[in-house]
């Protein structure tokens, strides 16, 4: 959910890149309101696979937000 791929200088924040508990990496539209391409943030998943995305930055500009995707639906 998120991430930037500075090789092309693109932000892709409505894909999702790897599958819980899985090495295999897939991409789809993520709907609802998704947090800013960024670096440097906090992601956990939780054992009822809730996945949390706080802070990092973008460029010198920081954020302080929190984020949460349901993996399960």
């Amino acid at each position: 959910m998120g991430g930037m791929d500075n090789s092309m200088g693109v932000a892709g924040a409505n894909t999702m890149g790897q599958s819980p508990g899985s090495r295999e990496s897939y991409f789809g539209i993520v709907p609802g309101i998704y947090p800013a391409a960024r670096d440097g943030h906090t992601c956990e998943i939780s054992d009822e696979g809730l996945m949390f995305v706080f802070g990092g930055d973008r460029h010198l500009m920081p954020f302080n937000d929190l984020y949460l995707m349901n993996l399960k639906q």
